[in-house]
């Protein structure tokens, strides 16, 4: 029996304000130390199944699925990586990535895509001085992580206390 994402997708939940979630406590569960990732997919099966393999591999990892949820919990927790989905209903992942790199320089950013036709999107974005690394959907979770240790391998190390 495989998971209804129509379902999931037009599920009727209460709206909470991501300021009242913090105060309750919803935080990426972490060990101190480790490096927070933010997933944002509309997918919800896409996004848990990368915030999982990302907490199995050792990262503090939390999914979000609508842009303006994923923006307000990243002022609040700053993430040192958030990892977006380009096609969003809205707000597009390039347009998330640009406010994430004006309002939060430390993090860095990893778009993910499955539609070949977001070349034209990405290309603009670009021509904007927007470089952001794109990994095409579905990948290997090597190659997620892989492409989170960035061009030089970068380590991670947290750079400010959560």
């Amino acid at each position: 029996m495989g998971i209804d994402r129509n379902a999931i997708r037009t599920m009727k939940t209460e709206t909470i304000s991501v300021a009242e979630l913090v105060a309750q406590g919803m935080k990426p569960e972490c060990v101190e130390n480790r490096p927070v990732v933010l997933v944002l997919d509309d997918d919800v099966v896409v996004a848990d199944t990368i915030v999982e393999v990302l907490k199995r591999s050792g990262f503090c990892a939390m999914a979000m699925y609508r842009a303006e949820a994923a923006l307000a919990y990243a002022a609040l927790v700053p993430p040192d990586l958030m990892i977006i989905d380009v096609l969003l209903p809205g707000m597009n992942g390039i347009e998330v990535a640009k406010i994430m790199k004006k309002e939060c320089p430390g993090c860095r950013v990893l778009l993910l895509t499955a539609d070949p036709y977001t070349e034209e999107m990405l290309e603009k974005g670009r021509a904007e001085g927007n470089n952001f690394p794109v990994l095409m959907k579905p990948m290997d979770p090597g190659e997620l992580l892989f492409a989170m240790a960035g061009p030089e391998n970068t380590s991670w190390r947290r750079q400010h206390g959560n």
